[in-house]
Order: C-alpha cells, then sequence, then structure tokens
C-alpha cells in the first residue's frame, strides 16, 4: 500500500510561504477583516462596561476588606450577555475566515495555476469547507459525550473499587490514567481518520467527510508521524511569538507594574485615556497575530493537501486526477 512522503508534505506548508509570501500578506489582511474584526465591532459595545468593571476591581483591591463593596450583578448579567454575543459572532468569523483562509491554501497547493487574488475566492468551495468545520465539530462533540461514558464508567467502577485497599490507590490511578490515555488515544485516531475529509472537499467540490476514513486506512501511524512534526513546529514558532508578545506586553505595562500605585492610578483614568495610550501596542500585535495565523494556516493546513493528494493518487481516486493536481504536485 503506497504511502505518502512525510517530508515532502511537512515542508509543503513553509514552502508555500517562502514561494509566495505576498499571498500570506493578503491571507493576514482577510484574517483581519473577515475574523476579527467583526469580533472587535461586537466587542466594542461590551467595552465601557467592561471598563467600568475593571475599574471597579482595581478599585477595590486596593482597599481593605471591610471597606470593599459587593459587585453589581445586575451588570455583571448585562455584561455577560453582551459578551456572549461576542463569542457567537467570533464563532461565526472563525468558521468564516477558516473556510476561506483553507481553500486558500488548498488552491495554493493542489490548483496553483489559479493564483488570482492570492489564491482567495468565495464560492462554493470555500462554502463547502464552512459547512464541513461545523458538521465536523458537532460529530467530535457527539463523539467526546459518547466515547466517555464507557471509559468514565471503567475508570469510575476501577476508582471506588481498588481506592479502599492499601495497593488499591496506585492501581486505581493507573487505570483512570489508561482510561484517559485510551480516551485521548480513541479521538486522536478518529480526527486522524477523518484528517484528509478538507483536501477531499475542496477538490471534489461537494461535502466529504467519511470519504476519509476509507483513504486513510492504514496510514495513521503516517499521519499520526505528519501530526507531531508540526505540533513541534507550532511549539517552536510558538515559543518565539510569545517572547515577542512579552517584549510588548513589557513595554507597554513593566515600568506601572514596577510601580503599583502608578498602575491603580493609570487604570482610574477614563477608558478612553488609556485605552489611547494603550492602542499602539495593540494595533502592533494585532498585526504580529494576523501575519503568524496566516502563516500558521499555511504551515497547518498544505501538509493534509499534500498528503491527500499523494494518497489519493497512490489508491487511484478520482478526484486526484486532472491538470490542477499534476501542477499542483509540480509546484507544491
Amino acid at each position: 500500500m503506497s504511502g505518502f512522503s512525510l517530508g515532502d508534505a511537512f515542508a509543503s506548508g513553509f514552502r508555500l510561504i517562502g514561494r509566495r509570501p505576498g499571498a500570506i500578506l493578503a491571507w493576514a489582511v482577510v484574517f483581519f477583516v473577515l475574523g476579527l474584526l467583526p469580533t472587535f465591532l461586537v466587542f466594542a459595545l461590551a467595552a465601557p462596561d467592561l471598563f467600568q468593571l475593571f475599574q471597579q476591581a482595581m478599585t477595590e483591591a486596593a482597599r481593605t476588606a471591610g471597606e470593599r463593596s459587593p459587585p453589581d450583578l445586575a451588570k455583571l448579567f448585562e455584561l455577560q450577555s453582551k459578551l456572549l454575543g461576542a463569542r457567537a459572532v467570533g464563532f461565526l468569523a472563525n468558521v468564516v475566515v477558516r473556510g476561506v483562509l483553507m481553500a486558500a491554501v488548498f488552491r495554493a497547493v493542489l490548483e496553483p495555476q489559479n493564483s488570482r487574488f492570492a489564491y482567495l475566492r468565495l464560492g462554493a468551495q470555500e462554502l463547502w469547507l464552512m459547512l464541513l468545520s461545523i458538521v465536523l465539530v458537532i460529530f467530535m462533540v457527539i463523539v467526546m459525550v459518547v466515547l466517555a461514558v464507557p471509559f468514565g464508567v471503567v475508570g469510575g467502577l476501577a476508582f471506588y473499587a481498588l481506592h479502599g485497599s492499601p495497593a488499591g490507590a496506585p492501581a486505581s490511578a493507573f487505570i483512570v490514567m489508561l482510561c484517559v490515555l485510551g480516551y485521548a488515544g480513541v479521538l486522536l485516531w478518529i480526527l486522524l481518520r477523518l484528517s484528509l475529509a478538507g483536501p477531499m472537499t475542496f477538490a471534489a467540490r461537494e461535502f466529504r467527510l467519511f470519504e476519509s476514513w476509507t483513504l486513510t486506512r492504514g496510514h495513521v501511524g503516517e499521519l499520526f508521524a505528519l501530526a507531531l512534526l508540526l505540533v513541534a513546529a507550532m511549539i517552536g514558532i510558538g515559543i518565539v511569538f510569545n517572547g515577542v508578545l512579552g517584549v510588548l506586553f513589557f513595554g507597554a505595562f513593566g515600568g506601572l507594574f514596577m510601580h503599583p500605585g502608578q498602575l491603580q492610578g493609570f487604570f482610574a483614568q477614563p477608558w478612553q485615556v488609556w485605552a489611547s495610550a494603550l492602542a499602539p501596542w495593540a494595533a502592533v500585535a494585532i498585526v504580529i497575530v494576523c501575519l503568524l495565523a496566516a502563516a500558521f494556516t499555511a504551515i497547518l493546513v498544505a501538509p493534509w493537501a499534500v498528503a491527500w493528494r499523494q494518497l489519493s493518487e497512490g489508491a487511484g481516486a478520482p478526484d486526484a486526477g486532472g491538470p490542477a493536481a499534476a501542477d499542483g504536485q509540480a509546484s507544491a
């Protein structure tokens, strides 16, 4: 049974960034406009109440225990309702931007001749990928709940049956740990079996999910190795990213944190004052986040397109044929 080139798949996202840096910049703009901006606009409705609550918390923290006043529950509930709306908008925005950017990466790998507008479109392929994202989330939630029952029952019975005996505590802890690892392992195995649904849906221009189950049979080990490499790469990049954010945070707040009185005085001002002072730092952080989101999308999505193409070609799948796939193999 033919597999796929692990090195070729893993490096495909990095090669895409090096080959089309302009596309990465365009994807960063799309991530901001479609992904972040809608959430920011909705969140702005709750910003005055949130800032007021933050100021109150800072003031209460400076008082002694006997002088502190209870929180305003009515304002808390009102703020919570606004934040729930922001989360709903954020979820929808995430689905849209994921569908658009995933399709752009798949197009860059599988249909590189369609390079207009930095591979960005808003058509049937993007809509199918959005639907796939929603269905996959719902399906995995159902799977998690269903699997939690047998693993939870076994772990719970082992804990209560063995925990009372002198040597039972280590044994019950070991069994519970095995149940947790087994639960996570089964979930990971299912995700890997469905991991090629994205490129399959894109190439077929129709909804594909369980078709990935057939194609990935016998290749879970290779796909797991690919996932491990991608996780390791993301951890390395994340360390650098967190370092940069740490420098920005220290530049914005470092001097204030060294003098707690100044920190409380700074946030005791009207929120427009300190929000304006922090705006340049926030703008730099947003630019970095958007660029990294675009780059991460290329690094994390392109390998699965390459894996799908090579596996489907080896299996003689009809979706892998055609000039687009051939051109994609030449340039990815």
